[in-house]
């Protein structure tokens, strides 16, 4: 028996031990890093409840963590309750056969001067649950400035973000509760809002594209409309054209009545000087200016060319109508606004977007300094209450231990241990919860002690199982799981002024495949095509040359038209009143006429001349507007060969101006495609980095994984200190037995107190209860010589201080 009741002790000790040890020599990865388990990173999360490898995850989960707790706690429970049996905590009659005390008293290590190695390990057990407590605060205190850390992470992911959609002052209008319909309202609309974005941001490139976008096809509308001058412009010359004809008639008709009175005039100065001597008062006829062929046909011919002339506008004009009327000014007016439109119409839906999504993360930001202080409230209570839980086993130790020493009472040590019978399996429940959770985010991750978006090799894959959702921009599709993990490993790059270096594996286009996606050449091909076909039909420079070929014939035809352009018609004015009024005075008639010349004869001449002052007069008149019909022919003719070459420049400057709208447009269209260069996604791989694999890999893993270890110390402890101090019960009553002392019968009377040797005795009666209410054991007499080892002796409970632990009594032995 005695090698039984030695055996069952050495095995609680080695048990308590055992797993004391093993909570010591945990890895540096915590206890989430014992055992072998898959985490299925390669399964959608819609497809765990019936998937195999999920199961069995779980499975290995369970076991690993003893049913999170449950199980061990149970398990351990039931030990504790056959302990508790075998010790007599619930009564001396349950108390297991090679337990009972008359049968623990004779083994050796139950022995007083033992006692103190028992002590010892009790303290070294509570000292080791001191420290898991202690590991514990340590862990869940930092929960608070992880949750802190966590929400400064957050908010500058929010931030980023932000900056990434509009740098400026948008982001700080909208947190200082002005609401972004009222900012749009203040601006002009999402334009004008989009105009205080700046940087590399979304919404700078965005203000740009609309920018250069209503520069083109303004330019592009200035181009049509400015076209629709040209036609109006040889419209204007062709009516000019038809003036010049018509002034060829003014001076066809000019010429003619100065033929007829050239002819007039020399007829009655032939007539005059055939009838006398006139010569020095009159002009001879020769001297009058004549009106020769060239000068009655020139006006005739010059009509002709002006005709060609006009025919060949007309022609110019015929040409380019269709063009500039329709093609221009319909179709590609038309196409033009379509584009104008439909880009317009997309590049502001992705503008309000980007603004909607501005104010979502300033509002996001409210709510995370909402959910930090929140979350922080409880720091100044919440950092102890993990601690505090965990302290419950080391305080139910205490409580068993004091029961041993000092007190040296029974009832602190079972109010103790039925304390740690009852709280066991729910701190086994809270600890399988905080080693599950350590599990589950150290298997999750899988960074093996690497806290790298490279490393954590599992989270990567989880999330790229996951990330089946496609999303379409402008009719191009992205893949977000053949893409997300470039995206939540796209390095930050930016220049020496803090803008985005732009390259290919760093933005989110490029990775998305997104290019084709802000590819407006579509759109604009049409505009384009219609430009250009306008611009192969605008060439009127051969007709206009012709036009203005013809005019300078005119012209020239027109400068040969010269009657009496420099004649001194007022001389001859002079002569003809002169010689009216000599030949008024018949006294005169000898100097003019021979003596025979009838009176009819001076009589006519009289008339002529007179009729030659009016006709002379009239005919200086008809010359004066001949050439003022010359002047007035050559400036329009001038007109139309200015009109011409600027016509001839405005379609050819048409030719050219499509040629720069059509850059222009190329230009804008190129500009759009480098959305690339806004778009970084750096802060996404920094978010990713600081966010889950910062905060939740590693953060939230420390934390728990230590937790975790806090925990096993405090409840391997509990444990060990249990099954040890559990036995202290008996140790207690020993000790109490340990102080009964030898009473001479004789030296009293039976039934009364009495002292001897200053020692205080009891009386029979009162040997049955100690000074604290407890039984104690009272043993009979032998007979046998006084003052010998056999003499007959009367037990009683002394009433003063205990003696020294390993007291003997003369003979050796322990006391009775």
């Amino acid at each position: 028996m005695q090698y039984t009741s030695s055996s069952m002790m050495a095995v609680f000790l080695s048990l308590s031990f055992c797993v004391t040890s093993i909570c010591a020599q945990t890895p540096p990865g915590g206890p989430a890093t014992i055992g072998e388990r898959d985490f299925p990173a390669t399964v959608k999360f819609e497809d765990w409840s019936d998937d195999s490898s999920v199961q069995t995850y779980t499975y290995e989960l369970l076991v690993q963590t003893g049913g999170v707790g449950i199980g061990l706690g149970v398990l351990f429970s039931i030990f504790m309750l056959f302990h508790l049996m075998c010790w007599g905590y619930c009564c001396e009659c349950c108390r297991c056969f090679c337990f009972r005390k008359e049968r623990l008293r004779s083994k050796s290590c139950w022995q007083q001067k033992y006692r103190i190695c028992w002590l010892l390990l009790a303290s070294l057990i509570i000292i080791i649950g001191i420290a898991g407590i202690l590991l514990v605060f340590i862990s869940s205190s930092t929960l608070y400035t992880n949750l802190d850390g966590l929400f400064d992470n957050v908010i500058k992911l929010l931030q980023d973000g932000e900056d990434f959609y509009c740098v400026g002052s948008v982001p700080a209008t909208l947190r200082s509760g002005t609401s972004l319909e009222q900012i749009k309202a203040d601006n002009g609309g999402t334009y004008g809002v989009l105009a205080k974005c700046s940087g590399s941001s979304v919404g700078k490139f965005l203000h740009t594209s609309l920018t250069n976008m209503n520069q083109t096809f303004e330019s592009v509308i200035n181009l049509i409309d400015t076209t629709q001058t040209i036609i109006t412009a040889m419209n204007s010359t062709i009516n000019a054209i038809d003036n010049s004809t018509t002034q060829c008639l003014s001076i066809n008709a000019t010429v003619y009545v100065l033929y007829n009175q050239s002819t007039f005039i020399k007829s009655h100065l032939d007539t005059i000087h055939g009838s006398g001597n006139f010569t020095n008062v009159l002009p001879a006829s020769a001297s009058i200016p004549s009106v020769d062929q060239q000068d009655l046909i020139a006006p005739n011919s010059t009509r002709s060319y002006l005709v060609k002339a006009k025919n060949s506008l007309v022609t110019a004009r015929n040409n380019i109508l269709p063009t500039i009327t329709y093609d221009l000014d319909v179709e590609t007016r038309k196409s033009v606004d379509e584009s104008w439109n439909s880009i317009y119409t997309s590049l502001i839906n992705v503008g309000n977007s980007l603004l909607k999504q501005v104010k979502a993360n300033v509002d996001m930001e409210s709510d995370a300094e909402d959910g930090r202080d929140s979350a922080t409230s409880t720091e100044s209570w919440g950092q102890y209450v993990m601690a505090a839980v965990f302290a419950v086993s080391v305080v139910c130790l205490i409580i068993m231990f004091i029961g041993y020493t000092p007190c040296k009472k029974r009832w602190p040590m079972c109010c103790g241990a039925y304390m740690v019978f009852f709280f066991f399996a729910w701190l086994c429940f809270i600890l399988g919860i905080f080693m599950l959770l350590s599990m589950i985010v150290y298997d999750s991750c899988g960074c093996d002690g690497t806290y790298t978006s490279a490393g954590c090799i599992t989270m990567r894959t989880t999330i790229r199982t996951n990330s089946k959702y496609n999303f379409t921009i402008n009719n191009v599709t992205a893949n977000l799981a053949e893409t997300i993990d470039k995206i939540i490993t796209c390095p930050e790059r930016t220049t020496a002024n803090g803008l985005y270096d732009y390259s290919a594996d760093s933005n989110f286009i490029d990775i998305f495949g997104l290019r084709n996606a802000f590819n407006y050449t579509d759109d604009v091909n049409d505009t384009i095509a219609e430009l250009q076909q306008a611009k192969s039909t605008m060439n009127v420079t051969t007709e206009l040359n012709q036009a203005i070929s013809q005019i300078d014939t005119a012209k020239s035809g027109i400068a040969l038209v010269a009657v009496g352009r420099y004649y001194n018609f007022t001389q001859d004015h002079s002569k003809y009143v002169y010689t009216s009024s000599q030949l008024a005075n018949p006294t005169n008639d000898p100097t003019y006429y021979p003596s025979h010349t009838p009176a009819s004869v001076k009589s006519e001449n009289k008339i002529r001349v007179a009729e030659l002052t009016g006709v002379n007069r009239d005919m200086e008149t008809q010359r004066d507007l001949l050439e003022i019909y010359k002047f007035e022919f050559n400036t329009s003719c001038n007109n139309i060969v200015t009109d011409a070459n600027l016509i001839d420049s405005s379609v050819n400057a048409s030719r050219v101006a499509i040629d720069n709208a059509t850059l222009q447009i190329e230009g804008f269209v190129g500009f759009i495609a480098t959305i690339n260069e806004y778009t970084p996604c750096g802060w996404i791989g920094n978010a990713y980095e600081n966010i889950v694999v910062g905060d939740y890999c590693e953060n939230l893993f420390v934390l728990l994984d230590g937790t975790a270890v806090g925990g096993i110390l405090c409840m391997a402890s509990m444990v060990a200190g249990f099954f040890l101090i559990t036995i202290f019960k008996d140790c207690v009553e020993f000790h109490h037995s340990d102080k009964l002392q030898r009473i001479d019968p004789g030296d009293g009377r039976v039934g009364q107190d009495s002292k001897v040797g200053g020692i205080e005795l009891v009386s029979a009666e009162r040997a049955g209860k100690g000074a604290d209410g407890e039984d104690i054991a009272v043993s009979g007499g032998i007979t046998a010589e006084p003052n010998s080892p056999d003499f007959e002796q009367v037990t009683t409970k002394v009433a003063c201080d205990p003696s020294p632990i390993g007291e003997t009594v003369d003979d050796g032995r322990a006391p009775i």
